[in-house]
């Protein structure tokens, strides 16, 4: 799970949306978009898989997930997905990051954006 202070996604734009040390949590009931995507600028090992999939409420919304995987030393991996969600009011979504491989990942840069597609 990307938590922390420095966790690269915080909300500036949507008013309905507030940012936790690791969680968006929304105050209006709707049907969000979620807009992922990430630059891996470090893999575990050559070989590992990195993925990459939403929570809402700390569980999974699907069994799909985005997956990359690197090939060599120094690889570079790009990572990115799309969703529609309904969400009640105080319901909250994060990104979790896993790997087949123990060991460090490194995100150069990465974007979660949800948007208010229709307020319910």
């Amino acid at each position: 799970m990307l938590t922390g202070p420095g966790a690269p996604f915080a909300n500036t734009v949507n008013s309905n949306i507030t940012f936790d040390s690791n969680k968006l949590t929304v105050s209006q009931a709707g049907i969000y978009e979620l807009v992922f995507w990430a630059n891996v600028s470090l893999f575990p090992s050559n070989t590992a898989k990195v993925a990459v999939k939403f929570k809402v409420n700390g569980s999974s919304i699907s069994t799909l997930k985005v997956a990359c995987k690197s090939n060599a030393n120094g690889d570079y991996g790009n990572l990115a997905a799309s969703d529609y969600v309904s969400l009640s009011a105080n319901d909250y979504v994060q990104l979790v990051v896993a790997s087949d491989t123990t060991g460090n990942i490194n995100f150069e840069s990465l974007n979660l954006t949800m948007n208010l597609i229709k307020a319910v």
